[in-house]
């Protein structure tokens, strides 16, 4: 019989696309606004927490029973913007 528990922490920082204006190429060779740019982006982090416990009877039957808790916080979504800027969305931290 044996107890464990494990905690874990990731991140993931924005990309160059989250972080500065995204143009596009449309029909005729003309650019195009897509994204707006955000500089204050910060980065996404995730917690997770593993409780469980593993047992073995008589060397023949073997059982794990696990519980996972995970949390993200600052997640990166891409938010629509108003209109009069010309971009379709900026990337924000927004939730949990």
């Amino acid at each position: 019989l044996g107890f464990r528990y494990a905690l874990g922490q990731a991140g993931n920082r924005p990309s160059f696309a989250d972080q500065f204006e995204v143009l596009g190429i449309g029909a005729g060779g003309s650019l195009t606004r897509q994204a707006l740019g955000n500089r204050f982006l910060r980065p996404e982090v995730t917690t997770e927490q593993e409780i469980g416990i593993d047992a073995i009877v008589k060397n023949r039957l073997s059982m794990q029973v696990a519980y996972v808790m995970r949390d993200t916080r600052q997640n990166i979504i891409a938010m629509p913007v108003p209109g009069l800027t010309g971009f379709n969305t900026q990337n924000q931290n927004v939730g949990s």
